[in-house]
């Protein structure tokens, strides 16, 4: 039995044929059921699909969008991290700058002072 498309187009239309002549219908109400059979039903049916394609869509894009942004989100604050620990070591490294100046300041200072105490002490 060959199956091609001319074939396959006649059974099913002799077979719907059949169908509705059994039904006795009138021929309005045949081409009308004929319409939604071969036309409005495969319709319908792609809409299904095309809708389930678009949830579809619709999750895996979501999924994509919450990677990115957390990805976006956890750079942003590393990188807020890096710049606040950065800017807190050269506060500290300034601190400590001046203390060293303060202490080689003091170094210098001290023989004088104890000088001028001893000559003080003397007088």
């Amino acid at each position: 039995m060959d199956f091609s498309m001319k074939n396959t187009a006649e059974w099913h239309s002799k077979g719907l044929g059949r169908i509705l002549n059994r039904m006795n219908m009138k021929l309005r109400p045949k081409l009308i059921l004929t319409f939604l059979v071969a036309k409005v039903i495969p319709i319908a049916l792609l809409a299904v699909i095309a809708l389930t394609q678009i949830v579809s869509l619709g999750n895996h894009l979501r999924d994509i969008a919450v990677t990115d942004s957390t990805k976006a989100l956890n750079d942003g604050a590393r990188e807020s991290e890096e710049r606040l620990t950065t800017d807190l070591a050269m506060a500290v490294a300034g601190f400590l700058h001046q203390r060293d100046n303060d202490i080689l300041l003091l170094a210098d200072l001290a023989p004088a002072v104890i000088t001028r105490q001893n000559i003080s002490a003397l007088s």
